[in-house]
């Protein structure tokens, strides 16, 4: 199959006409200006969308022009739905209608946020001209962004993948439906919504994606965050003791599979706690569909339901479909009866930004916690500590970001351990705002990968210390003392699918990248193109 990918912007565009062979096109709307930042509600919500009788057609086109080539897509710009009395469902269609022959949508992303409190939902359907309907998402929650500086309004963007829809006609209707059951006025914010699909001319059998089949009752990542792995559907070996908090009894020869599904190419999070009480040591084995990925030491943690000993992996790039991650006891250097008790699970790539740091995602010790729906965290006294794993994708010098409200004032330390990273800084702002914005200067990270920012409080005295949010960190340069290397120049780049047939440089998906350097050397990556 031929592959040919377009862009298309607000403006109109065009495209030659089709062959017999399926092309891959690309449609865009710009739905207002939003970026994956999403907005807050001090912005000013304009542009909202005109209804007519509940339903708007945009993006409709099907004229052929005069140098012979047909405008496949117009756009418009439409940034907000909005519902005003309790139970009230509104919707916008998007219309897709090339000229004389099919299409079939094989993704959609686009940026959402909602900018009310109260309970709305949306969902996603696509319908044939024939009135087929498949549905792509269902009762979906859309993003807080009314709570600025929580990481709920910097998690915007949505996309979904491998939709399994045979357009046999001329038309699809991508159709959004909002709803809300607590009354009063409610809005939604759209913004770059991408549709991307195959066209097909008249006779030629559409392809339909191949979706991975997800046994019913199967665990499907990424899970939410605070979500345990169901160990119901975890595969040992019969020596370790599966309960249906954790795993414990973790003696020798101890190893347990945790299966799990992608519905679409992702890169995941393992997320494993390990407590114990006594006669516990050693390390254990990390492997996902049995390649190792890294290794966690087991930890006393003065309790087994004390579960502080944390160890996470980044799983880059994972294929749509099935997945084991495995556990296993190092039984070379598990000296002891056991090697802890185990609970896991699987985040999503946001849970660790390190930019805009998910504060509910914390660990806190010593009456310190979140509040304001996780806007912001307090109950800061002497002893107080917080702890956020994060991805830092680049090594290079770095500053930590925070807003600061003072109560009474302490000082605050901040380490990163896997680096040897340590300062400290006085928690007094010039006022009590949370505007008192600074930047702690942390040095040199020297690799990527899984860090530990740990923040520890102290005070000369018993009251609350001070609130923060806006915590994130900010590379600001090279790592000191390093010289920049001059990188050979690559001179060409060429992409394959999986199979091995080389593909166009606009094909999207999973592909195998391969570049040549000027000395002829050639480097080939798997790759996920958006």
């Amino acid at each position: 199959m031929k592959i040919k990918t377009l862009l298309i912007t607000a403006a109109l565009a065009t495209v030659t006409a089709l062959t017999t062979n399926a092309e891959e096109v690309t449609a865009t709307w710009a739905l207002g200006t939003k970026t994956p930042t999403c907005a807050t509600s001090a912005e000013s919500i304009t542009g909202e969308y005109a209804y007519s009788a509940g339903i708007d057609q945009v993006g409709t086109a099907d004229a052929t022009n005069a140098d012979g080539t047909e405008t496949y897509f117009t756009a418009t710009t439409w940034r907000v739905m909005k519902t005003a009395d309790n139970n009230e469902t509104k919707y916008v269609d998007f219309i897709i209608k090339p000229n004389g022959v099919s299409f079939a949508p094989t993704s959609i992303s686009f940026d959402a946020a909602q900018f009310a409190t109260g309970n709305m939902r949306y969902s996603i359907d696509l319908i044939g001209k024939d009135g087929v309907k498949v549905s792509v998402a269902t009762e979906e929650t859309p993003i807080r962004a009314d709570n600025k500086g929580t990481a709920n309004a910097t998690n915007c963007h949505k996309e979904f993948k491998n939709l399994k829809f045979a357009a046999d006609d001329e038309i699809v209707t991508v159709r959004f439906t909002i709803w809300e059951t607590t009354g009063g006025t409610k809005k939604i914010g759209l913004a770059n919504l991408v549709i991307t699909g195959n066209t097909y001319a008249n006779g030629e059998e559409p392809i339909i994606p191949e979706v991975p089949e997800i046994p019913e009752g199967a665990v499907i990542a990424p899970l939410a965050f605070g979500t345990m792995y169901d160990l119901t559907k975890a595969e040992h070996n019969n020596i370790a003791t599966v309960g249906p908090k954790d795993i414990g009894n973790t003696f020798k020869g101890t190893s347990v599979d945790f299966p799990f599904y992608l519905e679409n190419d992702a890169t995941i999070f393992f997320y494993l706690e390990q407590g114990a009480k006594e006669r516990s040591n050693g390390y254990l084995l990390i492997s996902l569909d049995g390649t190792p990925v890294g290794e966690h030491a087991v930890e006393i943690t003065g309790a087994w339901g004390n579960y502080n000993a944390v160890s996470v992996f980044r799983l880059e790039n994972l294929s749509a479909g099935k997945h084991v991650v495995t556990v296993a006891r190092d039984d070379e250097r598990c000296t002891e009866s056991y090697a802890g008790n185990w609970r896991v699970s699987l985040h999503a790539e946001d849970v660790y930004d390190f930019a805009n740091i998910n504060l509910e995602a914390g660990t806190y010790v010593n009456g310190i916690r979140t509040e304001n729906n996780g806007a912001n965290v307090g109950y800061i006294t002497n002893g107080s500590s917080a702890e956020y794993r994060i991805y830092i994708p680049q090594s290079g010098k770095y500053v930590m970001n925070i807003g600061l409200n003072n109560y009474n004032g302490g000082i605050c330390k901040v380490t990163i351990k896997e680096e040897g990273v340590e300062t400290s800084f006085d928690t007094t702002p010039v006022s009590r705002a949370y505007s008192d914005t600074r930047q702690i200067a942390l040095g040199d990270i020297n690799t990527p990968g899984i860090k530990t920012l740990k923040m520890e409080f102290t005070a000369d005295h018993t009251d609350f210390i001070a609130n923060y949010d806006n915590l994130g960190l900010e590379r600001t340069g090279d790592v000191s003392g390093i010289a920049d290397v001059e990188a050979a120049e690559v001179v060409a780049v060429e992409y394959y699918n999986l199979q091995g047939v080389r593909v166009e440089g606009g094909a999207r998906g999973t592909l195998i990248r391969v570049s040549t350097d000027a000395n002829g050397s050639r480097k080939a990556e798997k790759v996920i193109v958006r």
